[in-house]
């Protein structure tokens, strides 16, 4: 995972998706930054979250990627300015 923030410039952190875990009305979670630094990052999801994120997901786009990318995965593929 490759993460960015206006907060850091231009910095990209690169980072695994450690845990998901429930706690209380929330999901937390927690990413493992590696590279340039390594912190944890979390981020508490509730039920809105949940669907907003399920929405994206299911766009048709998003869909085909999710679909066809697990045949078609590069080792460390160029990842455009986002």
């Amino acid at each position: 995972m490759r993460l960015r923030s206006t907060g850091l410039g231009k910095t990209e952190l690169i980072g695994e998706v450690e845990d998901l875990t429930r706690m209380g009305d929330f999901l937390i979670m927690v990413v493992q930054t590696t590279k340039p630094v390594k912190w944890k990052v979390r981020a508490a999801l509730n039920h809105k979250d949940l669907f907003t994120l399920l929405g994206f997901v299911l766009r048709w786009n998003n869909l085909k990627y999710i679909i066809f990318g697990a045949f078609n995965r590069k080792k460390d593929p160029e990842i455009p300015a986002f």
